[in-house]
């Protein structure tokens, strides 16, 4: 459970660092500027993403879980001042219930790495 919650919070934030880093996505320029921000900062949240999602690959720290968990809770709520209605942000409950259960997980048992299964 613990890698496939990994792979799953990798490829989320991936995906949507992607979206912003390299395509620039409109919908992202839409949400940011909802909050103030200016449609450059778009990549700029795009590739913090992309880190994160290599950070986690390579080590899944609790502290790096739980600022994804975090991150995705608020970049997902920018729905709503952009004049969505709150089932966007539940649609995409996933994006952030995978790093913080993953977060839990590894709170609950950090002596407990993530690997790959052994041969049987």
């Amino acid at each position: 459970m613990r890698r496939i919650l990994q792979v799953s919070t990798c490829l989320l934030l991936a995906g949507h660092g992607a979206l912003g880093a390299i395509m620039g996505k409109g919908l992202l320029v839409q949400h940011y500027a909802s909050v103030g921000l200016p449609a450059t900062i778009t990549p700029v949240i795009g590739w913090f993403e992309l880190g994160l999602a290599a950070a986690i690959a390579v080590r899944p720290l609790w502290s790096l879980l739980l600022v994804a968990g975090v991150w995705k809770v608020a970049t997902e709520s920018l729905f709503l001042p952009a004049g969505f209605r709150i089932w966007e942000v539940v649609e995409r409950a996933g994006s952030y219930a995978a790093p913080l259960a993953l977060a839990l997980l590894t709170r609950r048992h950090p002596s407990a790495s993530i690997r790959a299964p052994s041969p049987s």
